[in-house]
């Protein structure tokens, strides 16, 4: 609404010259911004950089938590939001879990190759391909530079390089191309 759009435009106009602003309709824009934020925080607030990485303000709207937000963005204080299921507390079976919080750390790591899966928990092919990538993990457990992981890609982020538009997929990503 003209509202919060005058209200944002005033609150940020000294930092014109360092972003550009936009408005979005929640409802209108649900799959782009919808995990981005809280349900009930109106209006929601964030950043995106010229990556497409997300910068998310958690606290409620005011002009003066917007002015702090958008300056500590700025000044690279805001921590990235990611799209991530919880870490699994034992990650040491045959076939890692990789969520979007660890994905850098395990499936970047150059000391390894990793065959990685993307799947999706209600997709068929992926729940009959299960048990045999269960299968080829505990066939290479003992091979310490290769990583057999998995991934939910309906419920973590990972980086665009990896495109995915059906499940499974699978992704050979070699330790020395990463």
């Amino acid at each position: 609404s003209n509202y919060y759009r005058n209200r944002i435009i005033k609150a940020c106009k000294e930092f014109s010259d360092e972003i550009t602003l936009s408005l979005a309709d929640k409802t209108e824009f649900a799959k782009k911004v919808g995990d981005l934020f809280n349900k009930g925080c109106n209006p929601a607030c964030a950043a995106v950089d010229a990556d497409g990485q997300n910068y998310v303000m958690n606290e409620p709207y005011t002009p003066e938590n917007l002015k702090a937000f958008a300056q500590s963005y700025l000044d690279g204080n805001v921590e990235q939001h990611i799209k991530s299921e919880a870490e699994p507390a034992d990650n040491n079976g045959p076939v890692k879990i990789i969520t979007g919080k660890n994905f850098n750390e395990l499936v970047l790591d150059e000391s390894k190759d990793v065959l990685l899966e993307f799947y999706a928990p209600w997709c068929g092919h992926c729940k009959s391909l299960a048990p045999k990538y269960d299968e080829l993990g505990l066939k290479m457990k003992d091979h310490s530079d290769i990583m057999i992981a998995k991934i939910d890609a309906t419920a973590n982020e990972y980086p665009k390089q990896f495109a995915v538009s059906g499940y499974p997929t699978i992704y050979w990503v070699p330790h020395n191309n990463k």
